[in-house]
């Protein structure tokens, strides 16, 4: 399993690209509300205005497991697997603010996560060297999971 994230602005171009019912379909969220991705950028841009010196005020994560591991997994496995993610990379799945979704179009599953950088506090969700940790992490999980 081999995973990607940065920080970046967000924006809706970017829920467009994640939340597109020709690409995939949505695994989980916590904590936004909206069908659109419009109305999904909206809900998060409510917790981003408390910090406006943030310019990266989100996460976005790549999740991929192996192809012939993507072929077996379930949706009930894809859940556990970006809940223990999240988790791993302290990233508290009960209380920040993300949407999972899947993507199906290409020859393998592979989980794109949005997560808002800013918690409901206003404070930040500390971005140093998250790249490094996520590729860390997927391997540990990878591992762990078999």
């Amino acid at each position: 399993m081999i995973s990607k994230a940065k920080s970046c602005p967000g924006g809706t171009a970017l829920f467009n690209y994640v939340v597109n019912d020709n690409k995939g379909y949505e695994l989980l969220r916590n904590n936004i509300s909206g069908v659109t991705p419009k109305e999904m950028f909206s809900d998060m841009s409510i917790l981003q205005q408390q910090n406006l010196r943030c310019k990266n005020n989100t996460i976005s994560i790549i999740l991929s497991p192996t192809i012939n591991d993507s072929i077996k997994m379930t949706n009930e496995q894809l859940k556990t697997l970006t809940k223990d993610f999240l988790k791993e990379m302290d990233l508290d799945p009960k209380t920040n603010q993300f949407i999972a979704f899947v993507h199906t179009e290409k020859e393998h599953k592979h989980i794109h996560l949005i997560l808002n950088r800013v918690k409901p506090d206003g404070t930040l969700i500390k971005d140093n060297f998250i790249s490094k940790k996520a590729q860390f992490v997927a391997h540990e999980m990878a591992l762990k999971h078999g």
